[in-house]
């Protein structure tokens, strides 16, 4: 993997320096420069000379801390201003009109206000509307509006909205915190939610967005909220202090918190509620944290979408036909339909895509190859044809189920960051009513990641994707066997966002053909190639690459009668009742 270029914009500040020590880390573990990191001053207009093209990344740290904004003169409340909100609007057209990739801006919980949802006692969503009720927060949130505007495909913007984060060395509120509790020996126990974000964690975040050139706002967070009471009685477990907490004092705290004034505004910060929803619809779950991302900057509208088909000599007219048909009667049609000829045609089959081709003029690209290169190439000649970021693949013998490509854009209109989503299908013989078997695919992130260790998390015949996603891996490559399990092994490594929708959406051809060619030595060459090279990137263990070439091996090595069996029974599931 090539380096990635960082520059933080913000020389000594916490979290930049606390995220140079932890890439350091990353790197001295992985023993290599993934990422190469530098910082730049920003305290003078020094900066403004700086050369920025040398970067893919600028990581904007700079920013007046939350205080006590209260009694602020009028030169410190346009500083708030000119530092949160212009010196970053600034920069991040410095690095757009020097070509960096993409700008990422930290802005802060406190854009929401300190009383975001009274209905719903302060749990944000996904839905919240920002309400800033001071100057760092309003600044925070107008910085966010004037980033939004540049962001654009070559020029990707990230804005972050972290809670308290806590850690070695940590500032603001979780310090103040810490003096207090070395002090004491009890503290009040209330049962209040706030989100909070681990120092290490909220690193790692950063690593992602970058990794996967994110863009959006993201809301971030531990996969587990705190109360102040615990948050208190962590840290005193973290200085070797004994620490008892006691209701004795809720009463007097609850009293407190209703009244008006600043002491109110004060128990509420203390002991208030202000946390995300965890359980928002675009979270991203990772081990120990929550990712929401609720603006991607860019909507796609629902019909722009290609779709992609390749065609070759030895399919047949009358299938190609149903599967066409199948595609043009989708609950939302697609706005342009990429057919790629891979080889010549026979007449019968020519008949059929010319016929197409002159009743939908403006639908269908037709791209001809002059001899058969594979599916692989021919798919990724037809993916440069394709005029949409959304990309609809679709084989010449299936057939799609209405619904499938509309709710397959529903899913990527709910999840912005989302890359490669795809559906369960129902296996025929024969007749689409005859249908025997269905296979069935992990439909969340995690259970994606875990299965494509040893087996293709996706059908592929029923994938959407984003384009520029595909290109950016690889595209399909040049395998004759299993480039589909290489693609989305690579989009996987490469940390895509993935789903699957867990409903059969279509009908897959199977017959003898299928088997045989399972059966071949070059099927099961290309899918041990592919998990041989999950092993090399580190993506799966020894035992995984074992139980792969054990598996592949049996089967090639086992009578076709066997074979069958085990790839009915142990592969698919059996459909006991017609589903046409």
């Amino acid at each position: 993997m090539t380096s990635k270029r960082i520059l933080i914009t913000g020389a000594n500040s916490y979290i930049g320096t606390s995220f140079e020590k932890y890439i350091a880390k990353y790197n001295a573990e992985h023993q290599k420069d993934c990422y190469v990191v530098d910082t730049l001053d920003m305290k003078s207009s020094l900066w403004k000379e700086y050369d920025f093209s040398r970067y893919d990344v600028v990581f904007h740290v700079v920013g007046i801390a939350h205080a006590d904004t209260g009694n602020l003169t009028k030169e410190q409340q346009q500083l708030y201003y000119k530092v949160n909100c212009d010196l970053a609007i600034e920069t991040a057209k410095k690095a757009k009109s020097s070509e960096v990739k993409q700008f990422i801006y930290m802005s802060s919980i406190i854009v929401y206000g300190s009383n975001p949802e009274p209905e719903n006692n302060n749990i944000i969503t996904g839905d919240t509307k920002p309400r800033p009720d001071n100057y760092y927060g309003d600044s925070k949130l107008l910085a966010e509006e004037g980033l939004k505007k540049l962001s654009d495909n070559n020029f990707k913007v990230a804005i972050l909205r972290p809670p308290m984060i806590y850690g070695p060395g940590c500032k603001g509120n979780y310090r103040t915190l810490e003096s207090i509790v070395k002090h004491i020996s009890i503290f009040p126990k209330i049962d209040n939610v706030r989100s909070v974000l681990g120092l290490d964690n909220f690193c790692s975040i950063v690593c992602w967005i970058i990794d996967t050139s994110q863009e959006g706002i993201f809301l971030i967070q531990d996969k587990k909220n705190l109360s102040t009471s615990d948050l208190a009685e962590q840290i005193a477990k973290n200085n070797n202090k004994r620490l008892k907490t006691i209701r004795l004092f809720n009463s007097f705290i609850t009293l407190m918190k209703k009244s008006n004034g600043k002491i109110g505004k004060l128990a509420n910060k203390a002991f208030g509620n202000l946390a995300y929803d965890g359980n928002n619809k675009n979270i991203l779950i990772f081990e120990n944290y929550l990712i929401t991302k609720i603006d991607s900057f860019k909507t796609i509208k629902n019909n722009n979408y290609s779709v992609l088909m390749s065609v070759y000599e030895k399919d047949k007219p009358d299938e190609l036909m149903k599967s066409i048909d199948s595609m043009l009667n989708q609950t939302v049609l697609c706005n342009q339909f990429v057919l790629v000829e891979d080889g010549t045609l026979n007449r019968d089959l020519e008949e059929v895509v010319d016929n197409y081709s002159k009743e939908y003029p403006d639908l269908f690209t037709v791209v001809k190859l002059d001899k058969n290169s594979g599916l692989a190439k021919a798919l990724d000649i037809g993916l440069k044809e394709c005029k949409n970021e959304l990309v609809a693949r679709m084989d010449a013998d299936d057939i799609s189920k209405p619904d499938r490509c509309e709710k397959l854009l529903k899913m990527f209109s709910v999840y912005p960051s989302l890359a490669i989503a795809g559906t369960n299908i129902d296996e025929f013989f024969d007749s689409p009513e005859n249908c025997i078997s269905q296979r069935r695919v992990p439909s969340h992130y995690e259970d994606i990641c875990k299965f494509i260790k040893t087996r293709s998390p996706f059908n592929h015949p029923t994938v959407m994707f984003k384009k520029s996603e595909v290109i950016k891996c690889g595209g399909y490559g040049d395998m004759r066997f299993k480039q589909d399990y290489d693609l989305f092994s690579r989009m996987i490594n490469n940390c895509c966002y993935a789903r699957n929708i867990d409903e059969s959406l279509l009908l897959f051809r199977s017959n003898k053909d299928n088997y045989k060619r399972r059966h071949s030595w070059k099927y099961c060459r290309s899918y041990i190639e592919v998990c041989y090279k999950n092993y090399e990137r580190g993506y799966c263990s020894v035992l995984d690459l074992l139980y792969v070439i054990c598996g592949q091996l049996f089967l090639f090595l086992a009578p076709m009668s066997v074979m069958k069996i085990v790839s009915d029974l142990v592969l698919r599931k059996k459909i006991q009742k017609t589903l046409m």
